[in-house]
């Protein structure tokens, strides 16, 4: 892996016990979204409100589990959960080379915007809603698949 450009974030540490790391992680989530500080191409990025699962919003655990296939239960993603702070530095620094960000038109018409943090296999994606972003998700690559899927979006890119 090359080394990282000086304006990524360390990786959070998630030693100890599970559910301690989600309310430290949850605080990191209602800073960087919550404060208004979280800006992307001159205009906030939002997240979804919507609680499923009292306290934390359905947004967070986008951020920091994933949807186990066999179960349908949301599992700890500690590759996602550690990127956490990630997130508002590649918004920051999205014109820097380390990073590609482009839109794409998907199967049902939406435009969402990709913007990918591609050495370090950590891609976030948007929609734009003309005053704001809604961040629908963030996370690590950890797939060949994966990286193909994305590597074929960028080639279909629409701008």
């Amino acid at each position: 892996m090359p080394d990282a450009p000086g304006w990524l974030p360390s990786l959070i540490p998630l030693d100890g016990k599970w559910e301690e790391r989600v309310v430290e992680l949850y605080a990191t989530y209602q800073e960087i979204f919550f404060t208004g500080s979280c800006r992307y191409d001159g205009k906030p990025v939002h997240v979804g409100t919507k609680k499923t699962d009292p306290p934390y919003e359905d947004s967070f655990w986008h951020l920091i589990s994933r949807d186990d296939k066999h179960s349908g239960d949301r599992l700890p993603d500690f590759d996602r959960a550690r990127r956490l702070l990630w997130i508002p530095a590649v918004l920051n620094n999205s014109n820097d080379n380390h990073v590609l960000a482009w839109d794409f038109q998907e199967a049902g018409g939406t435009i969402r915007r990709y913007i990918w943090l591609k050495e370090f296999d950590f891609v976030l994606i948007l929609i734009d809603k003309g005053y704001v972003w809604i961040l629908i998700t963030a996370f690590f690559i950890s797939s060949n698949w994966s990286r193909k899927n994305f590597e074929e979006k960028y080639t279909k890119r629409t701008v």
